[in-house]
């Protein structure tokens, strides 16, 4: 496969990241922690196999690919353990471990960028 697909896959990773921030910042409820909306997990799952098509198609693997696996489990754990009485904690697990699936689609697709304006002539 061609690595001029990663100019593609690494921005629709970095906004699917986005968006399931941006569901987990917004909502704080119980219920949005343990009644993900199917287009969550929809979007999820479509992540995934991106990350694992941009690994793929990435001759050198780096340290921060793995941090999006932190991402994963801060949004699927807590579908199982949140409880009302330790509710803040989880909201913060989550909050913060979205953020882990934003991060390594940014950092890929700003080295990307720079390997791509060194090669312009």
């Amino acid at each position: 496969m061609n690595r001029n697909w990663l100019y593609l896959i690494l921005p629709i990773k970095c906004l699917i990241g986005i968006l399931i921030a941006l569901y987990f910042w917004k909502f704080d409820s119980l219920a949005s922690i343990r009644r993900i909306p199917m287009w969550l997990i929809f979007s999820g799952l479509v992540y995934i196999a991106l990350q694992m098509l941009s690994r793929r198609l990435n001759i050198v693997g780096q340290w921060w690919d793995w941090m999006y696996y932190f991402g994963l489990l801060s949004i699927m754990i807590p579908v199982t353990f949140a409880d009302q009485e330790h509710l803040s904690v989880w909201n913060i697990v989550t909050d913060l471990g979205t953020i882990l699936l934003i991060l390594p689609a940014g950092i890929d697709l700003f080295k990307l960028l720079i390997k791509w304006e060194k090669k312009r002539p």
